[in-house]
C-alpha cells in the first residue's frame, strides 16, 4: 500500500514581495472554492514553491479542464526568489520531497500567469 503524506511547508518562512496572495490572484471568472483534484508525477520543480507536474487523473466531479501538464504553484506559501542562496536551498528542498513522486492536487483557483494555485498531497 502506497504511503501518503501532505507536504507542508515550514512555517518560519517569511512571505516575499513581488507575489500576490493567493487569494487575490484568480483571474475574472474563476471561482475561489475550487474543489477539482488532479493527481500525476512531478516532472519538473521550478522553484521552491512552483513545480509541473503530468496530469494522469482528474477527479471524477472536476469543474474544470486541465492540460496534459500543469505547472503547480503550491497554495499559501510564499517561497524566497531564485537566485538567491535561500531561494536555491528552497528549491533543493522542494526537489527532495516530489522529484519523480506522484502527488494529488486539490485545486483552490489558476493565478494570473495561468498556473494551477492547489494543496499537494505526496501520494
Amino acid at each position: 500500500m502506497a504511503h501518503s503524506r501532505n507536504y507542508a511547508p515550514e512555517s518560519n518562512s517569511r512571505p516575499q514581495s513581488g507575489h500576490q496572495p493567493d487569494n487575490q490572484a484568480k483571474p475574472p471568472g474563476s471561482t475561489a472554492n475550487m474543489s477539482d483534484i488532479i493527481q500525476g508525477p512531478v516532472t519538473l520543480v521550478i522553484d521552491g514553491d512552483t513545480f509541473v507536474m503530468n496530469v494522469t487523473h482528474i477527479g471524477s466531479s472536476n469543474q474544470r479542464q486541465y492540460n496534459a501538464s500543469e505547472t503547480i504553484r503550491l497554495a499559501g506559501f510564499d517561497a524566497p526568489e531564485l537566485p538567491s542562496r535561500a531561494g536555491q536551498q528552497s528549491k533543493e528542498s522542494l526537489a527532495q520531497k516530489l522529484s519523480g513522486r506522484s502527488v494529488q492536487c486539490t485545486v483552490q483557483a489558476r493565478d494570473i500567469y495561468g498556473r494551477v494555485v492547489a494543496t499537494v498531497k505526496v501520494l
